[in-house]
């Protein structure tokens, strides 16, 4: 996923260069990220459980999830129209690893063993 994930990046600075947008939305999309790496910081630090972190990453995945969409939906030029249809499946697929991940450690889970937070 991380492999993907600096794909779409570089994919996404490409048109933002040819829109002339690439500093004000790398800006934005650093920000955006150093604000999610905060929140999973404090949730680790906090003690929480494996699953409880899997459920914060299917919330982050299911964002991307929504964003691409609303871009696809957007999307009038050519390169981000493609970018978007590349991009919405391989977020999707994201998103249902993290969903998979999260029902696989429920089921491992001891449902009368000590709880977290």
């Amino acid at each position: 996923m991380q492999e993907e994930a600096a794909e779409v990046r570089a994919r996404c600075l490409e048109i933002e260069r040819a829109l002339g947008l690439a500093d004000e939305l790398l800006a934005h999309a650093n920000v955006t990220r150093d604000h999610a790496a905060d929140l999973a910081a404090a949730w680790f630090k906090a003690g929480t459980s494996p699953l409880r972190a899997w459920s914060f990453l299917a919330m982050g995945e299911a964002g991307e999830v929504a964003t691409w969409a609303a871009v696809d939906a957007l999307a009038d030029a050519d390169g981000i129209a493609e970018l978007a249809a590349w991009a919405l499946p391989l977020q999707r697929r994201h998103l249902e690893l993290a969903l998979d991940g999260a029902a696989l450690l429920a089921r491992q889970a001891d449902p009368n063993g000590p709880r977290w937070g």
